[in-house]
């Protein structure tokens, strides 16, 4: 369940007396709506506050830390051949 999820999140948040919540979203990654219930590869992002500093990061769930890292796929990575030198 989503809103179990973002209450989660913001639950341990909250727990920092310095932080504020912008906002915490579970949203479908291609449309950015708001789900109702977690599923693979919805995005998971948020905005807080820690005093003065606001810190944003997302993260999109059922992607290895490769993809994460890679501008491309591994799928397009392993197909890829090498520019010319």
């Amino acid at each position: 369940d989503a809103e179990k999820l973002r209450n989660e999140m913001a639950k341990l948040i909250g727990k920092e007396p310095l932080a504020t919540i912008d906002y915490i979203s579970i949203a479908d990654n291609e449309t950015l709506e708001e789900l109702k219930e977690v599923r693979p590869s919805a995005l998971v992002s948020l905005a807080v506050k820690i005093g003065k500093t606001r810190l944003i990061d997302n993260v999109v769930f059922g992607m290895s830390a490769y993809s994460l890292t890679s501008p491309i796929s591994p799928s397009i990575a392993r197909k890829a051949k090498p520019a010319p030198r």
